[in-house]
């Protein structure tokens, strides 16, 4: 619990801190929080590391006290933001209803906050925590170098996220999980609530609905979707990115509303967000860009002809140039995720209804597909509701802040590369954009479940929900617990274990006792062996599940050790390598055995001494002096 707490701590207070002092209502300051304290910790990160101090807790509460400082200061020319209407009593009880739900699969599927998250990614921001507490840099210029064996690290990877969860306390895998947890349910919900407010109180006289019930019923509503948390978080594991996804309501409320100060607050949490993954910019585009542009439709042929003509024909010549611009940009930037492999010969048409019944992509899980039609349903409901209620204009603009996530989500899966383009900035891969979907269809859902309670009873109401929940299956609750047990319990793991009962017992003694002398370890990095660094804390040279960043011995070692053991001991030894971890089940025996790490099977260990052993997996000590190759010999004589 001290470690969720503090994770929550370094995630909303820096930020609600230094808004609040800047005169932010307290509500927008929790909401637009996390935004602005990932800004902070990679400024206080970038710093740090260019002026050769380490990043680690005093020297970011000290960036910290500092930024308050000039907040203090600013303070004294920013005027005061009028105050938030407080939420409706009654609206506590649901409010607290839809927390429950989204952080019960959590509770369920996960086990506990030190269960290994075993997906592709999640093994990668392991690492990450352990490379930024170890080396005492976080910023996205080379934090994460240590990940990168032969030094091809990238110039840039966005690790904003990475830095400012490992301030917390806790090890890194209760610290990787607790983050889960934290930016899951509670960022996601804080940014919910704040949407769903500010549609509301500009919204609501307009969409005939009564004071509090889009607020009250938007967590419950969005609980009953499988993408956030449950695939978003554990299952993709791609977890700047997920933050980053998380922050975009709360960021979309802040930047919709008419105050100049919460629109500049918002401003602030969106650099944040784009930190955190630059993904974001896009799939805020994807939702404000359809808005924007019927708003431009509907508002620029009235304006054409009127006083201000020449100011207006000069905003759209420049508005078309900008959008010239930005499409060439993006077309260069997007070069080195557009060759991702992500065809799986789908059907668009099929990918598009599956995405309006909220049916996952990634993993398949025990779902009574009548929760997901009851949902597709409320959202045709909401938009049926929209069309009746409000302008053309903006009628439009909501549909197509829904339809152009689908059809990127249709298009994400399909052989033909052309349409496929469509979703580059989401790596071509369905599951990355569907928060998207899933956050304005909660809306739309919620909105139609608002106007038909609109004018009903409490008896009538309660009816509903139970409607609801007996429909939903109780909200879903059993697929999204599975797809999060999908993330972390063996033998259930998608697309195969990578450490069982046999690799975690091996890996505790290894994070308890250390290895007997100094050198490193080397093994199938999808079997076990990447854990050794980010939860046992050995010098591993397998950090991540990739080969592709390994030095050439390493490499060849991992490839092909079996049947050059002889030829490639010797080398492995000149490179500090000392230990090998190998585990004797394959693929039949349920283990998750890498294509590229053959040679770490089959290796013939006489002339080796066992460090530890469980079951099938073993850790390896390399003699002091190897026995030399048949090439060798001849070479030498």
């Amino acid at each position: 619990m001290l470690t969720v707490l503090t994770v929550a701590a370094v995630a909303f207070l820096p930020g609600a801190l230094t808004l609040r002092i800047l005169r932010i209502p307290w509500p927008w300051a929790l909401g637009l929080a996390p935004g602005v304290s990932l800004l902070l910790s990679e400024a206080i990160a970038t710093v740090t590391y260019l002026v050769g101090l380490p990043f680690n807790l005093v020297s970011a509460a000290v960036g910290l006290v500092i930024v308050l400082a000039l907040a203090a200061l600013a303070r004294l020319v920013v005027s005061a933001t009028p105050h938030f209407v407080a939420l409706k009593r009654w609206t506590y009880a649901p409010i607290a209803l839809g927390v429950v739900l989204l952080a019960l699969p959590l509770i369920w599927g996960m086990g506990s906050l030190s269960t290994l998250l075993q997906q592709w990614d999640g093994v990668f921001h392991l690492s990450s925590i352990r490379a930024i507490r170890d080396n005492e840099t976080a910023s996205s210029l080379w934090s994460l170098a240590p990940l990168y064996q032969q030094g091809g690290s990238p110039r840039y990877y966005p690790s904003a996220f990475n830095g400012l969860i490992s301030l917390a306390y806790g090890e890194g895998v209760q610290v990787l999980n607790a983050s889960i947890y934290v930016y899951g349910v509670a960022v996601w919900a804080s940014g919910m609530l704040l949407l769903a407010w500010q549609i509301e109180s500009r919204l609501g006289e307009t969409l005939l609905i009564r004071p509090g019930m889009l607020t009250a019923w938007i967590l419950p509503v969005s609980a009953a979707f499988v993408t956030v948390p449950a695939v978003l978080f554990p299952l993709l594991s791609a977890l700047p990115y997920a933050a980053a996804a998380v922050i975009l309501p709360g960021v979309i409320a802040g930047l919709t509303d008419r105050r100049l100060s919460i629109r500049c607050a918002a401003a602030v949490a969106t650099f944040g967000m784009a930190l955190a993954h630059p993904i974001a910019v896009a799939s805020l585009a994807a939702v404000l860009g359809p808005i924007t542009l019927a708003w431009l439709i509907h508002v620029v042929p009235k304006a054409w002809n009127s006083e201000r003509a020449m100011l207006v024909r000069a905003g759209v010549v420049v508005g078309v140039l900008a959008a010239i611009g930005v499409g060439l940009v993006y077309w260069k930037l997007s070069a080195s995720v557009r060759d991702f492999e992500r065809g799986a010969g789908a059907n668009p048409f099929g990918e598009f209804a599956a995405a309006l019944i909220d049916y996952t992509s990634l993993w398949r899980a025990n779902d009574w597909y009548l929760g997901g039609a009851l949902l597709a349903i409320g959202t045709i409901a909401g938009l049926v509701f929209v069309f009746r209620r409000l302008p053309r204009w903006g009628a439009f603009g909501v549909t197509g802040a829904l339809v152009l996530p689908l059809v990127i989500r249709a298009v994400a899966r399909v052989d033909n590369v052309w349409p496929r383009t469509l979703a580059t900035p989401w790596y071509s891969q369905a599951a990355r954009i569907a928060p998207v979907i899933t956050m304005v269809m909660a809306l739309l859902v919620t909105l139609a479940i608002a106007v038909i309670l609109g004018v009903a009873s409490w008896r009538r109401v309660a009816a509903v929900f139970v409607i609801v929940a007996v429909a939903t299956a109780g909200f879903r609750i059993v697929p999204r617990t599975q797809l999060v047990a999908a993330a972390y319990q063996p033998g259930s793991i998608a697309y195969g274990t990578m450490a069982d009962e046999d690799d975690l017992a091996v890996l505790r003694w290894l994070k308890k006792h250390g290895l007997p002398h100094e050198g490193s370890i080397i093994g199938d990095p999808a079997n076990g062996a990447a854990f050794a660094y980010g939860y046992s804390g050995v010098d591993s040279r397998v950090r991540q599940l990739t080969l592709a960043a390994q030095l050439p011995t390493v490499w060849s070692a991992i490839k092909g050790l079996a049947e050059r053991q002889g030829e490639l001991c010797p080398e492995l030894r000149k490179q500090g390598i000392r230990y090998l971890y190998l585990d004797e089940d394959t693929k039949v025996q349920g283990a998750k055995v890498s294509m590229d790490s053959s040679g770490m099977y089959g290796v013939d260990t006489s002339g080796m001494t066992r460090v530890t052993k469980a079951g099938s997996v073993s850790v390896w000590e390399l003699p002091d002096r190897c026995p030399r190759s048949v090439a060798s010999a001849a070479a030498d004589e």
